[in-house]
This record gives C-alpha cells, sequence and structure tokens, in this order.
C-alpha cells in the first residue's frame, strides 16, 4: 500500500487547465521514459550481435536481461511507494536516474571475448549489466512511479491512473516502430548513443517536473476507514497476475526465435513480435476497447485449436512466410486476449506498484523459461507448443458456455483441418506413399488431440491435464531418419538420414548447412559443395600449396576439395558444430579424406584480427545462423580485416544463397570501397548433378585484387560482374539490412 502523509494540509481543487497541464506533462514524460526504455533494446543489442556471431539466441538473451531488471525496476518503485511520501520518492528517484547519467554514453566495454565454454547466456546478461544495467534501471521504474505520482496530484482521473500504462505502451510501441523504419536506417550506431544519451538527460528534467507535481496528500478519518476496507490482493490474485503475464511473454520469445531464426538475428524482426506484444497492452488498458472485447476468449480458444492442429501436421521448423504470418497473429491474438483480462483485474491504486510488479515478474519468468530452463531439459524448441497449451489450459477461468462454445470450437477445428489440407495440395497423394506413413499419423493425432481438447473445454482440471498431454502430442518426433539431434546457444542441430537413404545431412533451423553420400565409398562433397560448382570452381582456381581460411564448418564437406594439394584451417564459433563434424558416427568427413585441418573456436572475424598479415593465401565465408549470413561478417571493417589476412594474389569467396534477402549489391558495394572486383555466379546444376553428386542451387561472389584470378573468372561464362547498389556501404556503425529485401 502507498504510504500517505497524513500531517500534510489538504490542497485546494485543481483548476480544469491545471489539470490538463499536469495531464499532459504526465503522459509526455512517461511516453518519453517508455520510448527510450525500449529504443535501448534493439539498439544495444545491435551492438553487441557481431559478438556473439549474429546468434538469434542474443535477442533472447537481451530479453531476459531486459525483464529482469525490469523486474527489478518494478520492485524498487514498489518498495518506495509503499514505504515513503511522495516526496521523499522523488527525491530517491531523481538521484537515483542522475547517478545513471555516469553509464553514458552508451557504447560497448572494450575487452570483452566470447567465451568457448558453454557459458555465453551467462557472459552476455553481464555484458548488458556492465554497459546499460544503470539507466535501464532507472527508466524502468518510471512507469509505476508516474502512476502513482499521477494519482496524488488530485486530478479527477487520478484515482484509475492505468490509463497512464496505455500511454506509456504507445511510447514503447513508437520506439520500436521508429527503430527499424527510422532511426536504423538513417542514423549510425555511435550516434544513436549519443543521441539517446541526449534524450536521457532531457527526460531527467520532465521526471522531475512531474516529481514536483506530485504531492503528499493527506488523510481524513473517512478516507482511513475507506483505505482499510480495500482488502489487499490474494496469494491467488497474485499468482493469476502473474500466470497471465507470462503465457504472452514466453510465446513472444518464442515466435522470435522461430523466425529470427529463419530470416536473421537483427532490429526488424526483434521489434516485430515486441511491438505487436507490446501493442496489446495499449488496446488491454483502454477503458473503450475492454467495453467490447467480450468475444476475445472464445476466438482465442477458436485459434488454439487451430493451432494444435496445425502442430501436429505440420511439426517440422520449416515456416514459409505465411505461416510466419500465422504464428504473429496467434500471438497477438493471444497477448491481447491474456493482457485485457490482466487489465479487468487490476485492482485499487493502493496496489498499484505491486500490480506492475507481479505483471513483471510474470514477463521475466518468461524469460527465464525461454533463455536458461528450456535450452537445458529440451534439445528442440518446444517452448512455442508448451505456450500454446498453457494458453488453452489457463481458459477455465473465463466464464464459458460449454454446450454453444464446443459447437464452435469443433467446427472451428474441422475447418483448420479442411484448409490445412487443401492448403498442401499434394497431401493426399503422399499419405499413401510409405516414404510419409509420418503425416498420415500426424493427421490422426490432430485429429484425435482436437476432439480431447474439445470434451475437456469448460473442465479446469480436466483442460489443464489434456493441455499438458498435447504438448507431449505435438512434440513427439516420431522420425526414423533422425540420428541426432542437440541444441546450443546458437540453435538446434539436427542429423538426419535421407528418406531413400541415399545420404546423410546435418541442419541447423529450417537450412541443411551439410550433406554426406551414404550409398557410395566415396568423399566426394555434395549440396552446395559439389565440385562442379562454384564451391569447387573456386577451389580449382588455387594453386598447389595455398593456404585457404574456411569460416563454417558445417559437416566438414569443403575439407575433401584438393585434399593433397591445399592447407585448410577451420573458423567455427560452435563448439557442438565442431564435435558434429568431427564425430565419425555423424560425419567424420576430415578423417574419411586425411584432412588434419584444425578449428579455431570463436566468432571468425574476431579471431582473424588476431591473426598475422597475409596468414591466408584465400577466404571461404560460408557461415550462416539458419538461412541468413551474419551481418557484421559482411561490413566494411570485416572485409578490411579479411584484405589484410590475405594478399592481393588471394580471392574471398562469399557464399550468399538466401531465401530471404539480396546480398550480391551490399557485398559488392562494400568490397569494390576497398579495391576487388567482384564477380557473381547463380550456379544451378543440371539433372545429372542433382542426381549424381546431390548438387543444389548455390549463389555465390568472389572478391579479388589478383590480376590472375580476375582473368580466370573474366574467361568463365559463368561467373558475372557483380553489380554494387548504389546505397552506402554496410559499416560495423550503419547497415540498412531492410534494403536488402527480396
Amino acid at each position: 500500500m502507498s504510504y500517505i502523509d497524513s500531517t500534510s494540509a489538504p490542497s485546494p481543487s485543481l483548476s480544469r487547465a491545471r489539470g490538463a497541464i499536469t495531464r499532459s506533462v504526465f503522459i509526455a514524460t512517461i511516453c518519453t521514459s517508455a520510448f527510450l526504455l525500449f529504443m535501448i533494446q534493439p539498439m544495444f543489442s545491435k551492438m553487441a550481435v557481431p559478438l556473439v556471431g549474429g546468434s538469434p539466441g542474443v535477442w533472447t538473451t537481451a530479453m531476459l536481461f531486459f525483464q529482469s531488471v525490469l523486474l527489478g525496476g518494478y520492485a524498487y518503485a514498489h518498495w518506495l511507494a509503499s514505504s515513503f511520501p511522495v516526496s521523499r520518492q522523488r527525491q530517491i528517484h531523481l538521484c537515483v536516474t542522475a547517478v545513471a547519467v555516469f553509464a553514458l554514453p552508451l557504447a560497448l566495454p572494450t575487452g570483452w571475448s566470447l567465451p568457448t565454454d558453454g557459458t555465453v547466456t551467462v557472459w552476455l546478461l553481464a555484458l548488458f549489466a556492465v554497459s546499460i544495467g544503470a539507466p535501464f534501471f532507472a527508466l524502468s521504474a518510471n512507469s509505476p512511479l508516474l502512476q502513482e505520482w499521477y494519482a496524488s496530484t488530485g486530478n479527477e482521473d487520478g484515482a484509475d491512473p492505468y490509463f497512464l500504462y496505455a500511454a506509456s505502451n504507445i511510447g514503447s510501441f513508437g520506439a520500436l516502430l521508429a527503430y527499424p523504419l527510422l532511426i536504423e536506417p538513417s542514423i549510425g550506431l555511435s550516434d544513436q548513443g549519443s543521441l539517446w544519451s541526449l534524450g536521457y538527460v532531457l527526460l531527467i528534467v520532465g521526471l522531475a517536473v512531474s516529481a514536483f507535481m506530485a504531492r503528499d496528500v493527506p488523510v481524513t478519518a473517512v478516507q482511513a476507514e475507506e483505505t482499510a476496507a480495500v482488502a489487499a490482493p490474494s496469494w491467488r490474485e497474485i499468482g493469476f497476475w502473474i500466470l497471465l503475464a507470462f503465457v504472452p511473454s514466453s510465446m513472444m520469445l518464442s515466435v522470435t526465435a522461430k523466425i529470427a531464426t529463419d530470416i536473421g538475428s537483427f532490429p526488424l524482426i526483434w521489434v516485430t513480435t515486441l511491438g505487436l506484444y507490446l501493442l496489446t497492452y495499449v488496446f488491454a488498458f483502454s477503458a473503450r476497447f475492454r467495453a467490447i472485447s467480450g468475444p476475445l476468449p472464445r476466438l482465442q480458444m477458436i485459434a488454439s485449436i487451430g493451432m494444435f492442429i496445425f502442430l501436429c501436421l505440420d511439426p517440422s521448423d520449416s515456416k514459409t512466410a505465411m505461416e510466419m504470418f500465422v504464428l504473429l497473429g496467434f500471438l497477438f491474438l493471444t497477448a491481447l486476449t491474456f493482457h485485457t483480462r490482466l487489465a479487468d483485474c487490476r485492482p485499487d491504486k493502493r496496489y498499484l506498484t505491486m500490480f506492475f510488479l507481479c505483471m513483471s515478474a510474470g514477463g521475466a519468468l518468461g524469460g527465464i523459461f525461454n533463455s536458461i530452463i528450456a535450452p537445458i531439459i529440451f534439445n528442440d524448441v518446444h517452448e512455442f507448443s508448451i505456450a500454446v497449451a498453457l494458453a488453452f489450459a489457463a481458459a477455465p477461468v473465463i466464464a464459458v458456455n460449454r454446450a454453444r462454445d464446443v459447437q464452435i470450437l469443433l467446427g472451428a477445428a474441422s475447418l483448420f483441418a479442411i484448409l490445412y489440407l487443401v492448403s498442401r495440395s499434394d497431401l493426399a497423394g503422399t499419405i499413401v506413399n510409405q516414404a510419409n506413413a509420418i503425416t498420415a499419423a500426424n493427421v490422426v493425432i490432430a485429429s484425435i488431440s482436437a476432439i480431447i481438447l474439445l470434451q475437456s473445454y469448460g473442465h479446469p482440471v480436466r483442460q489443464v491435464a489434456l493441455a499438458a498431454i498435447a504438448i507431449v502430442v505435438t512434440n513427439i518426433g516420431v522420425n526414423p531418419t533422425l540420428v541426432m539431434q542437440e541444441r546450443s546457444f546458437f540453435g538446434v542441430y539436427k542429423v538426419q538420414n535421407s528418406e531413400d537413404g541415399t545420404a546423410r545431412l546435418l541442419k541447423h533451423g529450417t537450412t541443411v548447412h551439410g550433406m554426406m553420400r551414404t550409398d557410395t565409398a566415396g568423399t566426394d562433397p555434395a549440396l552446395y559443395y559439389a565440385k562442379a560448382g562454384p564451391f569447387g570452381q573456386f577451389f580449382g582456381m588455387m594453386q598447389p600449396g595455398d593456404s585457404v581460411g574456411i569460416v563454417g564448418l558445417g559437416a566438414g564437406g569443403l575439407a575433401c576439395h584438393r585434399v593433397d594439394e591445399i592447407t585448410k584451417v577451420f573458423y567455427e564459433i560452435d563448439p557442438l558444430v565442431d564435435r558434429i563434424a568431427r564425430d565419425p558416427r555423424y560425419f567424420g568427413m576430415l578423417e574419411k579424406c586425411k584432412v588434419t585441418a584444425p578449428t579455431i573456436l570463436g566468432d571468425a572475424r574476431i579471431e582473424m584480427e588476431k591473426m598475422p598479415d597475409n596468414v591466408h593465401d584465400h577466404i571461404v565465408l560460408d557461415a550462416f545462423s539458419s538461412d541468413s549470413v551474419p551481418v557484421h561478417l559482411l561490413t566494411r571493417e570485416a572485409f578490411a580485416t579479411y584484405d589484410r589476412v590475405m594478399p592481393e594474389s588471394g580471392g574471398l569467396f562469399i557464399h550468399i544463397s538466401n531465401r530471404y534477402f539480396d546480398l550480391v549489391g551490399p557485398v559488392t558495394r562494400v568490397a569494390e570501397t576497398l579495391g576487388f572486383e567482384v564477380y557473381y555466379q547463380h550456379y544451378l546444376p543440371d539433372e545429372i548433378a542433382q542426381k549424381e553428386d546431390l548438387a543444389t542451387f548455390v549463389r555465390a561472389l568472389v572478391a579479388t585484387k589478383s590480376p590472375a584470378l580476375i582473368a580466370t573468372l573474366t574467361e568463365d561464362s559463368k561467373w558475372k560482374r557483380a553489380q554494387a547498389w548504389a546505397d552506402p556501404a554496410w559499416t560495423d556503425d550503419y547497415a540498412n539490412t531492410l534494403s536488402a529485401w527480396q
């Protein structure tokens, strides 16, 4: 309960004009605070991404940090509000906010290098704490404190100050919208940090003005009696608040991880999911929206049934663009339903800071579960299906008309199944195919699951139990081709045999990163690395005795090119990949090809910066996080490092195959600023190569200053001179990845 100073004299009623000014100042201050709070998240995460090789895990870990510090800020705000009068609260908080200025301007600390002992998450949390912990903590407390202070201003709407939380989330959403669309494309990272620091100083002024508009309110005997009559929230209510905040938080993080793994880990992806998540708070804490939100629970239940069917019918990680929009839509609907229910449960203003503390605790628990617990106990990304099941299990808290709703949901389940079957027009043919018996089994599982879930609807105990069963059902990996599956900070890796038994594949996320033939005794590279393709052509241009630095180990297929003539060194950021590639139970291609190439563990760019000049005659850049090339390996500073560690007679081969980005223009632009000539090839294997060499299409660039290599590339009709785009060259400070979307 908030502390109220009973010694203060009653204040006169505020005039309407003064009330409007007070309201405007508080709204402007809370929006500015939220804007800075949520701008720092993608901005500093982007600064940290190069240190962890562009891994999607950086955002999940960053969100764990942000949610945990937000919880700390809310706990601090609750302590202030429940222990001190407003006059003392503002003194303490203004001092805390001012002290955080000494952490500015925002920048990465020096001397931090990526650990290789599996403690990346802890290391990254420490990096964030040292760099931005103080200002982020100070900002985190502003939303509940400003609402607490506004309640003491005497304004008529101060009795229900929760509307300021909606205003806060408008500021948050504005930051997330502005960052990838306006700020990132036009302002470099160093200037972003400076502007953010300036905004923080200006916020202190607004915070001070707001603080001194608040005042200690005297308590009359009647008010004291009314205060005593307001019961404190029960433990059951507190647990319910935490649950309602936990489920959307976990779902938001798991959807982000799914999409970032496929497309890339950069601000646009991060802020899309987080922005939708925050937008639901804007609606939920709007009285007008809550008045028309009645159908939400039923819509969410229908969507949950559909999502269970989707997970059963298509348990793979492979998602089309349309399916990604489905995931985003489901996230928005679920978060909107839960947050609206949360707003309906808000307590009296006396318990405002406690309420927000519980909300923050639920969000932080979502981050802890997704970032720390799930990677330890699961070897795949099961967090999303768990969040779906929890969303279904929590439905009994909402009043239901079981007879009516089951009919609606049964019809919805049937419609989802029919639409899915129609969308996969080849499914009818594949079901009868023995090789695709798993698909048929999944159809049966989906049908049974839908019936069971519908029968449990409206019965709390049964519904919770069967939601737990649904988690297991949707994650059963009945896959006879799977040989091995493990998870690290950098993602989920699967080793599996092809359905026809002719090859073994290494998958990371949705992308195949290596292949070994199992139907022949040969060790010829396959897939992207086939000898007839661009990789084979580039190795063919090298001279006997040359040394090549290969960024990205994969299954080790590149080791088998020109084994007795070329010296190779691999750079690999994930120790798990190195272990998989060298284990003879899975691939062991280095051993089979009798190659003794060492692996340098760590981010390739950082490790190359430690190398002497001209250490490699050539460099092959084949680094991917699922389907995306880490951007920090494609900037001008990165190319300057490559240029230094190889002589002018060398060549830089860049694998740029991608489903979402056209990298020819931006990479060529970067290379040409350093004097390289760049040649491009889009390799499409013929039917013989596809059948005999298991080759696939490849998009590749070769950047070189060597007259001999340039002559070789010019004479080969398969290689064309690459065209640079007109946009500025990507640098560590500035890289507009959105403009490369294809």
